[in-house]
């Protein structure tokens, strides 16, 4: 029994094998046969862009003679209009520093007349600060003198008015 099914185990390992190395041949054949007609396209497709590169050259060397008065006439039509552009930016330019200055000059008009009433401002202001400040030390020594006439001193005001006074801040250049 074990015998047998190894004798048909073996028949069947055989078989396959066969199948198999059948199927591998035919596939070994249609791959030869791809690979060919692959080669037969590459070479087709090789000798039809060889003929288009011939092609083309000659279009080229025959245009070429075109080609070039084409590229002068048009280097003549780009001259042309850079010196028309020329032409045109002095113009815009001088016409626009002529405003430029106009407006320049009418700036520096008002700028110049706000600066002087600035300047008047200030003298105002400082007029008006040395008014309130002077004010302010009469004020101070009214008070201190009703202060001092309260506690029962009299005139210790005038004491500190003889005391010379400090000044304060930098000194004037």
């Amino acid at each position: 029994m074990w015998a047998q099914e190894m004798k048909n185990l073996a028949a069947d390992i055989k078989t396959s094998h066969k199948e198999r190395t059948a199927r591998v041949g035919e596939i070994k054949g249609e791959s030869r046969r791809i690979l060919g007609e692959a080669d037969d396209y590459m070479k087709k497709v090789a000798t039809e862009l060889k003929e288009m590169a011939r092609d083309l050259k000659d279009f080229l060397a025959k245009s070429e003679d075109t080609r070039k008065k084409d590229f002068n006439a048009m280097m003549g039509e780009i001259q042309a209009k850079i010196k028309e552009i020329k032409g045109n930016i002095k113009n815009l330019l001088s016409d626009s520093e002529e405003k430029r200055m106009t407006d320049f000059n009418a700036l520096m008009k008002d700028i110049k007349e706000d600066i002087g009433g600035i300047k008047k401002s200030v003298v105002n202001t400082l007029r008006v600060a040395k008014d309130l400040i002077s004010g302010y030390q009469g004020e101070r020594k009214e008070a201190a003198r009703y202060w001092a006439n309260l506690g029962g001193r009299e005139e210790a005001a005038p004491a500190e008015e003889a005391a010379p006074k400090k000044k304060r801040g930098r000194k004037k250049k």
